[in-house]
C-alpha cells in the first residue's frame, strides 16, 4: 500500500511541477516601442534626446507604449524611475506615470539618462519586462540648446524585452 501512495504521489508532484514550468521562445515577446512624454515648458526634445538648463527640472507627463503589430493592444505597468542608474521611485502601477527629475546647480554637464523598467503585456505575446534609457543632455545656457523644433516626446523605437518569471 505505502509503494501505491508513493506512486500517485510522485504522479502528482510530476504532474504539478511540469505544469508549472513553460517553453519560452524569443518570438512570444512582444514588439514595442516606449515614449516619454516630456513638459517642454523647462526641457526640449531635439532628435529623441531631452536638453535641459542646469538647475530646471525634465518633467515627464507619462510614458506610453506602442504594439508594432498594428490592432492589437498594450500597455505597461509597475514603471519605475532611474537617473543615471540610480533608482528613484518605487513602481508605479497605473498611468500617468508622471515624474519630475530636477537638476542641480551642481549636477555636472553633459550626458545623463533618465531609466526606467517596466512590465510589458500585449494581446497573444508572453508578459514581459523593459528597461529603456532616455538620453538626458545638461547644458549651461538655453543657447546651447540646437536651434530645431522641438518635440513633445522621446521615442525608444522597438525595445527589446525579456520574459519575466
Amino acid at each position: 500500500m505505502k509503494k501505491v501512495y508513493y506512486f500517485m504521489l510522485l504522479a502528482v508532484m510530476t504532474v504539478f511541477a511540469t505544469s508549472l514550468s513553460s517553453c519560452s521562445k524569443d518570438d512570444d515577446l512582444p514588439k514595442v516601442d516606449v515614449t516619454l512624454d516630456v513638459d517642454q515648458s523647462t526641457a526640449k526634445t531635439i532628435r529623441d534626446t531631452v536638453y535641459v538648463v542646469r538647475g530646471e527640472t525634465i518633467i515627464v507627463n507619462d510614458v506610453n507604449i506602442t504594439n508594432l503589430e498594428q490592432g492589437k493592444p498594450a500597455l505597461i505597468n509597475k514603471v519605475s524611475f532611474y537617473w543615471d542608474g540610480v533608482r528613484l521611485t518605487s513602481e508605479k502601477l497605473s498611468h500617468p506615470f508622471y515624474m519630475l527629475f530636477p537638476t542641480l546647480e551642481t549636477t555636472t554637464l553633459g550626458n545623463h539618462k533618465i531609466g526606467l523598467t517596466c512590465q510589458v503585456a500585449a494581446e497573444g505575446k508572453s508578459l514581459a519586462f523593459a528597461v529603456v534609457d532616455f538620453p538626458v543632455k545638461v547644458v549651461e545656457d538655453e543657447s546651447e540648446i540646437p536651434p530645431v523644433n522641438s518635440n513633445d516626446s522621446v521615442t525608444i523605437k522597438n525595445v527589446q524585452l525579456v520574459e519575466t518569471e
